[in-house]
């Protein structure tokens, strides 16, 4: 299975979002 820089970017991307999210939520 191969990753394009990318998917890597995109995918690293909504990670941050989705931790941002609970962050702000938790805090």
């Amino acid at each position: 299975m191969h990753l394009s820089t990318e998917a890597i970017l995109s995918s690293l991307q909504h990670m941050t979002v989705i931790i941002f999210r609970f962050y702000g939520h938790k805090v």
